[in-house]
C-alpha cells in the first residue's frame, strides 16, 4: 500500500483577520488560542511538518509540538522561551501571549527560529578560542621559563621581577655568562603586547645568546649592531620595534660597558651615598633606521654599587588621580630603600599599592649589586 502523508490544515481566518502575510517569513510561525488549539501555521511551518511526516511515515500531530507551554500552570503574562531539536536542527522558540482589550489571555503567537548554524558557529568559535587559550598558556610557560633563575654570578648578585599586563609580555631580560669573568646583562621592551610581542622577546633572547656565544670578544655596541642586523632580516613593518639596554660587566676589573638602544628608562646607579643615571642614547631597533651606530660608554664600579634597570611599565603605572608613579617618585623611593635586602620585591609591592585599576603595561625589573 502506497504511503500517503497526511497533514492537518490549521490555517483559518480569526475574527476576520488574515494571517497569510506570515507565509513570507523564513521563521516558523504559529498562532494558538488559549486552549492550545492551533489557529494558524505559516508555510514554513507546514512544509517542515509535511517533511517530518514523509520521513517518519506516520501522522504527526502538529499541536503536540510545544504543547506543554499551554498547560494551565504555565500560562501567564511572560514571554515563554525554549529551545527544541527538530529533525536534527536546533530551534529557538518564543511564545508571546496575546491579550484582548480587557486583559484576558486569548492565545500565543509562536516563532521558531533556526539557530543551528549560529550555534554551530558559536561552538566552533569556542573550540578555536579554547585552542588559542591553550597555546597562549603554553607560550606563557615558555616565556617564563626563559627568564634567568640564577641570582649570583661571582661577585654580582641579582634580583628580578617580571609582571605581564596580560598573559604574555613584551618585556624580557637576561643574564648571559660570556666568559668566567664577563657577563652580558640586558633588558628589552617590545612595542605592543600579546602573542606577537612575546614571540619577539623570544627572538631577542635567542639572538642575543647566539651572538655572544659566537664571539665572546664583541663589545656591547658591536653586539647590538649584530642584533639590529638579525632583526632587519625579518623584514618586519616599521611599526614593529623594540628598545634595549645592554651591559657587559667584567667582574675582575669591575668594568661596566653599556649601550642604550632607544630605551627611555635610563638605568639608575646608586650606593649608600650617591645616586645617578647611566645616561646614553641611541636609536631603537627598527627597520625604520638603516645605517646606525650605537654609542658605548663605560665606568668602573665599586663594591656596594647597585644598578636598577627597568621598563616604563613601572614608572607609567597610574593611581586613582591618573598620576604616573614616575621617575621622581622612583628616585625618592630608592633613596629611602637603597639598603633593602628584598629590594625588587618591596618595589613591586610599592607599585601595586600605588596602582589603581588594571595594570595596562608590562613591568620588568633587573637589579644587580656588586658584592
Amino acid at each position: 500500500m502506497k504511503f500517503e502523508p497526511k497533514i492537518e490544515n490549521f490555517t483559518r481566518y480569526v475574527q476576520g483577520a488574515n494571517f497569510r502575510f506570515l507565509d513570507a517569513m523564513e521563521d516558523l510561525v504559529r498562532i494558538r488560542d488559549h486552549n492550545g488549539e492551533i489557529l494558524f501555521e505559516n508555510k514554513s511551518m507546514r512544509d517542515l511538518i509535511e517533511n517530518l511526516i514523509i520521513k517518519n511515515k506516520r501522522r504527526l500531530i502538529s499541536p503536540q509540538l510545544f504543547l506543554e507551554l499551554y498547560e494551565k500552570r504555565k500560562q501567564g503574562k511572560d514571554l515563554l522561551k525554549r529551545e527544541v531539536n527538530i529533525d536534527g536542527k536546533l530551534y529557538s522558540i518564543n511564545a508571546s501571549p496575546i491579550y484582548n482589550d480587557i486583559g484576558d489571555l486569548e492565545g500565543y503567537i509562536e516563532v521558531f527560529r533556526d539557530i543551528t548554524s549560529e550555534r554551530n558557529t558559536t561552538k566552533q568559535l569556542y573550540i578555536a578560542n579554547r585552542k588559542i587559550n591553550e597555546d597562549i598558556q603554553m607560550a606563557k610557560k615558555i616565556q617564563k621559563s626563559i627568564l634567568p633563575k640564577k641570582k649570583k654570578y661571582k661577585n654580582i648578585s641579582f634580583q628580578f621581577a617580571h609582571v605581564p599586563s596580560d598573559n604574555l609580555s613584551g618585556d624580557v631580560f637576561d643574564v648571559i655568562e660570556i666568559t668566567k669573568n664577563k657577563f652580558g646583562i640586558y633588558i628589552a621592551d617590545v612595542v605592543g603586547h600579546g602573542i606577537s610581542a612575546s614571540i619577539m622577546t623570544m627572538f631577542i633572547r635567542q639572538s642575543m645568546r647566539s651572538i655572544v656565544q659566537e664571539d665572546e670578544n664583541l663589545s656591547p655596541s658591536e653586539t647590538i649592531q649584530e642584533l639590529k642586523s638579525m632583526f632587519s632580516q625579518l623584514n618586519l613593518d616599521i611599526s614593529q620595534y623594540f628598545t634595549i639596554v645592554y651591559m657587559v660587566m667584567d667582574t675582575d676589573k669591575k668594568l661596566l660597558k653599556y649601550v642604550n638602544a632607544g630605551h627611555n628608562c635610563a638605568p639608575i646607579l646608586f650606593n649608600s651615598s650617591r645616586l645617578g643615571f647611566l645616561q646614553n642614547c641611541g636609536y631603537f631597533i627598527s627597520n625604520l633606521f638603516e645605517n646606525v651606530k650605537f654609542n658605548e660608554k663605560e665606568l668602573y664600579l665599586n663594591k656596594g654599587d647597585k644598578i636598577l634597570i627597568y621598563t616604563d611599565g613601572l614608572t607609567e603605572t597610574t593611581n586613582y588621580s591618573g598620576e604616573f608613579f614616575g621617575e621622581d617618585r622612583l628616585v625618592k623611593w630608592i633613596r629611602k630603600n637603597r639598603n633593602e635586602k628584598q629590594f625588587v620585591k618591596k618595589l613591586i609591592n610599592e607599585v601595586e599599592i600605588f596602582r589603581y585599576n588594571k595594570q595596562v603595561d608590562d613591568i620588568a625589573i633587573l637589579y644587580l649589586e656588586l658584592i
